[in-house]
């Protein structure tokens, strides 16, 4: 596991702090970075046709309903994209 700080400037609540992730967290995180700005300030889910851009909610939103199908998940309240920056990896 390695820590990912996240800066106050860019908390919506203003607050710095670290995350556990895991090394394929790490990976994607910079692989974002390395097609994108380089400086960290670029989307880590950046639009398609625009990568300077983030991707549209809409979009994230459809690709997140067809992972969650193939997954063979069911729906249920609470799971969703945003469930995301509450979940714990596995140990």
């Amino acid at each position: 596991m390695s820590p990912a700080r996240s800066r106050a400037k860019r908390d919506k609540t203003g607050y710095e702090h670290t995350t556990p992730l895991t090394d394929e967290a790490v990976a994607a995180l910079e692989e974002a970075r390395r097609v994108t700005s380089g400086d960290g300030d670029g989307p880590v889910l950046p639009a398609p046709a625009r990568p300077a851009q983030c991707l549209a909610r809409h979009l994230a939103l459809k690709w997140w309903y067809r992972a969650a199908t193939l997954a063979g998940l069911e729906p249920k309240r609470g799971r969703g994209w945003h469930s995301l920056g509450r979940s714990s990896p596995a140990t």
